[in-house]
Parts: C-alpha cells; sequence; structure tokens
C-alpha cells in the first residue's frame, strides 16, 4: 500500500435539499499514511480539545433533533437549518474521532463546515417517510447496539494493536486502517439516520463491493465514495464485533453483580435500620427504669436518714437531764420531766407524717404514727397528773405504748432496708442489662461502619 494525499471528492452528484429520497451518509478516509511517533504517544490528549468541543455540539444536536424531528413529522423533511447544523456536528464528530482511531495524523479543524481533510463527509437530506421518522428512535435501536458493541470491541483493539502498531512502525497497517475507517463509517451513518439526516438504515459494516475496473483507484479514492475490505480487515471487523459481544456480557455480569450487591447493601440497610428502630425503644424504656430505680433509691434513702435522724433526736431527748425524773420528789416536778417526752414525741410525729415511704411501707408508718400520737398523749397526761398514783398509772401506759412504738419503728427501718436491697438487686439487673445492650448497640455501629452508613444509636445507662 503506497502513502496517499488524496482528499476523496465532497460527493457524487445529488438531488438538491428536499427533492427526491435522501441517499446514504457517505464517509471517505485517505488510505494510510506516515504518523508522527510523538503525536501518536500523546494522541488521546491531544484529541481532548475536540472531544470536549464534540460534547458540547452534541447537547446542541440533541435540541436540534427534537426540534428537526416535529418538523420533519409535519412536513416530511428536516428543516434546513436542522440538516446544516447536525450535518456539520457529523463532520466534525468523524473528524474527531478517525484523529483519536489513528486514521490519520492531521489535526483536524475546529469547523462545522467541510473542509479539506482526510477524512470527508456528505450527506443528502430529503424527503422522508413519516410513519419512519414518528418511530424513528425504536428503528434505530438495533443499531445503536450494534454501534455500542463495536465501539466496545473497538477500543479494545485500538489500546492492544492499533496505537502500539502505529508508535513502533509510525504508521496504521493498512487492515486495521481499514477495520477503523469501516467501523467508524458504521458509527456516523448510524447518527446519521437517527438524526433524520437519512432514510437508509446503517449498513456497510464489512465494507462494500469492489468498484468497477474503470472507477476503482486506491484504497479512499474511489469516486463513488466505496469502502473495499481486505479479507485481513473482515477478520478484524469480527473480531471488533467478538470483542465488544464479550465486553458488553462482561458489563452486564459486572451490572448484575452491582446491581446485586446494590440490592444486597439496601437490604442490610433496610434491616439494620429496622433494627435500630427496635433497639432505640428499648434502651429509652431501659434508661427510664434507671432513672426511675435511681429515683426510688435515692426516696428511700433519705427517707431512712430522716427518720433514722429524728429518732436518735427523740432518743436524745428521752435520754436529757431535763426529762429525767428520777430526781423528783414532788407531783409538779414530775409533771415538768414529762413536758419534754411530749415535745419530742410530737415532733417526732410531725416529721413522720410529712416523710413520704414506699408503699410496702405504708402501714407499717401508719401503725407508727398511731404509736408516736398516742405515747405523745400519755406523755401529756403526765403533765396534768394531781397525784403520784395517777403518775404512776400514765406512766405505765406510755412504758406499754413505747414499747408498741420500739417495735414498729424497727419494723419500719427494717421494711425501708429490704426496700434498698430490692432496688440494689434492681440495679445491678439493669446494670447487666446495660452492658448487653450497649454491646448490641457497639455492633450496631459496627455494621453501620461496614455499610457507611450513620445512624442514632442510644447508649444505656448503668443502674445506681
Amino acid at each position: 500500500m503506497t502513502e496517499m494525499s488524496f482528499y476523496p471528492p465532497i460527493a457524487p452528484a445529488r438531488a438538491p435539499y428536499g427533492t427526491g429520497t435522501p441517499g446514504p451518509v457517505l464517509v471517505a478516509v485517505a488510505g494510510p499514511a506516515a504518523q508522527r511517533r510523538a503525536t501518536v504517544a500523546v494522541r488521546l490528549i491531544l484529541a481532548v480539545p475536540h472531544l470536549l468541543a464534540l460534547s458540547f455540539l452534541g447537547i446542541a444536536a440533541v435540541l436540534v433533533v427534537v426540534i428537526g424531528w416535529l418538523g420533519a413529522l409535519v412536513t416530511g423533511r428536516l428543516p434546513r437549518f436542522a440538516a446544516a447544523y447536525l450535518s456539520g456536528y457529523l463532520r466534525w464528530y468523524a473528524r474527531g474521532w478517525a484523529y483519536l482511531l489513528l486514521l490519520t495524523d492531521e489535526y483536524p479543524p475546529f469547523t462545522l463546515r467541510d473542509a479539506a481533510y482526510p477524512v470527508r463527509l456528505t450527506v443528502g437530506p430529503g424527503k422522508l417517510n413519516r410513519l419512519t421518522v414518528l418511530f424513528r428512535v425504536v428503528l434505530a435501536i438495533p443499531a445503536a447496539i450494534v454501534s455500542m458493541l463495536v465501539s466496545y470491541g473497538l477500543a479494545v483493539i485500538v489500546i492492544v494493536a492499533g496505537w502500539p502498531a502505529a508508535l513502533i512502525a509510525g504508521r496504521l497497517p493498512a487492515p486495521l486502517h481499514q477495520a477503523f475507517a469501516a467501523v467508524l463509517r458504521y458509527a456516523v451513518r448510524y447518527l446519521g439516520y437517527l438524526y433524520l439526516l437519512t432514510g437508509t438504515y446503517p449498513a456497510g459494516m464489512f465494507g462494500d463491493e469492489p468498484a468497477p475496473p474503470a472507477a476503482a483507484g486506491g484504497y479512499g479514492q474511489d469516486g463513488s465514495w466505496r469502502l473495499a475490505l481486505s479479507p485481513g480487515a473482515r477478520r478484524l471487523v469480527g473480531l471488533i464485533l467478538v470483542l465488544g459481544l464479550l465486553a458488553a456480557a462482561g458489563e452486564g455480569a459486572w451490572a448484575g453483580a452491582t446491581i446485586s450487591a446494590i440490592r444486597q447493601r439496601d437490604r442490610e440497610i433496610s434491616q439494620l435500620n429496622l433494627a435500630v428502630a427496635r433497639f432505640n425503644p428499648v434502651v429509652a424504656r431501659h434508661n427510664a427504669a434507671v432513672v426511675s430505680e435511681q429515683q426510688a433509691t435515692g426516696r428511700v434513702s433519705r427517707t431512712t436518714d430522716v427518720l433514722s435522724d429524728a429518732h436518735g433526736t427523740l432518743v436524745a431527748v428521752l435520754n436529757s437531764p431535763a426529762a429525767d425524773p428520777n430526781n423528783c420528789a414532788t407531783v409538779g416536778c414530775f409533771n415538768a420531766t414529762s413536758w419534754p417526752d411530749v415535745h419530742g414525741f410530737a415532733t417526732f410525729g410531725r416529721i413522720l407524717r410529712e416523710t413520704p415511704v414506699p408503699p410496702g411501707a405504708a402501714a407499717i408508718e401508719k401503725q407508727l404514727i398511731a404509736d408516736t400520737a398516742a405515747t405523745e398523749e400519755d406523755w401529756r397526761e403526765q403533765t396534768v397528773a394531781t397525784s403520784f398514783a395517777s403518775i404512776e398509772t400514765e406512766a405505765t401506759a406510755a412504758e406499754k405504748v413505747g414499747g408498741q412504738f420500739d417495735n414498729d419503728y424497727q419494723k419500719l427501718i427494717t421494711s425501708l432496708s429490704n426496700e434498698l436491697a430490692t432496688l440494689g438487686n434492681q440495679a445491678w439487673t439493669l446494670e447487666n442489662a446495660a452492658t448487653t445492650l450497649n454491646r448490641e448497640g457497639a455492633a450496631l455501629l459496627r455494621q453501620a461502619a461496614a455499610l457507611n452508613v450513620k445512624i442514632s444509636v442510644r447508649t444505656a445507662n448503668p443502674g445506681s
């Protein structure tokens, strides 16, 4: 194959715009030529400006196609402005991707217009079948699938064979050049069909029939814009399709595995959130129980301390010198020594009535209040006694009631001690429950960290 500098003709003779049936999108690529290894080495970087430009032009092309589609449905032909823009976009697309695919070393021009470039394209828009226009996206699906498959396979061949070959030899081998050109032409024809520039369905993936001897020239020089592939190029196109199928299957398997993993993760997150939703109320109830236990313990402890202090004060009053009748020789002295006892029991009774006790000790408290009142009354009777006989009678009664008072007081203190013991056992149980709950909460947090999600897990408070 000889190196060529020939640029194919712009187009064969075609009918003017808007008349006749539009023919296929024609693409011609000049034959393989020498390329600078430096530009081949950084071809992807050099092509970035065109790829960026094509991305913006493609967005505009979608809008133009939508407007053009509506116009074609009404008039049966693509509006002139849409045909002009979309034809220019396809020219730029073909030149940019031809440069990236190493089909030429000449840098593409930044223009929508036709230009003297080794890759040329011509389109002849005309009348369109409104029915096929209406369903154009659906009709283009098979071609879209083929275009997608060959793009996958082409990427592999370019990376594995095309780029290293051009870098080493300084040119793209003819079979690779022809195969790449055929794939590029098919992609451009697919876009031309999708964009309503033609009603001819994309074809020519494996090249065209050779031109008659009288018209045949070198590759890329055929005046009829034919692309005749060598047997090696045809095999390469087949390999590209196979690689595309394998890549698509691998991508499908990967996508399936990814989707399955995403669904599994979503299920695990849902289960985690459900577990947290169940866990937090349990912790809340536990913490409420801890607070209740701590409050109850505090109340019982304060009650025990208050009553113990009040009883100690009462005992001190009863044992005070002012309440000692041993040195009394008169009734009046006995009357006087009885008053401290009266005040002592009155004070204790008031404190007892004002101090709340647990429900389990309420009955004993009630009995002790009665004992205290009765004892106070007996000592009060002694303060008004008029004889030693009446003093003796009242003292005997006071002693008897006082014994009952002491007995009931000890019962109340014992009941409070038992209540504290019960609350202590409850606190121990809550302590163990808190340890278990916090362990479960830590496990939920670890699961959330593994799933890379944030959750709000309550902490269980230990018992008092």
